[in-house]
């Protein structure tokens, strides 16, 4: 808001040009014309967000993972053992997506438990 406001003002008071006006504020020429034409900025547009690579076998993932903290720590899954499992059992046809597998692995459990899945995850690739 403030930026829209002295680049107004810079162009009314001082007269300078759109180049200009972008050069002193670091900001693309496009930016500025926006500032020119509507003292309000333009509302962010919300991305539009795919939906996961798990899909409906995150409930699935989910069991595996709550029941593992039950278990010792060497027996834990991994991400790839997840991801190994879900094509055997489940015959599912999931890419090899290590960032999904690792969030689905981080919702479902304590943040202590987050920093050791986390480093156990990052070494089975």
């Amino acid at each position: 808001m403030e930026l829209f406001e002295s680049i107004r003002r810079q162009h009314r008071d001082e007269g300078l040009s759109i180049r200009e006006l972008a050069e002193r504020h670091h900001v693309h020429r496009r930016t500025v014309r926006q500032a020119l034409i509507n003292a309000v900025p333009p509302q962010r547009k919300a991305p539009e967000r795919a939906a996961s690579a798990l899909g409906a076998h995150e409930a699935t993932v989910r069991g595996w993972l709550e029941a593992d903290l039950e278990v010792p720590r060497k027996q834990r899954h991994t991400a790839r053992r997840v991801w190994q499992r879900l094509r055997e059992e489940v015959d599912a046809e999931v890419p090899p997506c290590y960032q999904s597998l690792l969030s689905v692995k981080t919702r479902s459990c304590s943040s202590s438990q987050r920093i050791r899945l986390s480093a156990d995850a990052a070494s089975d690739w």
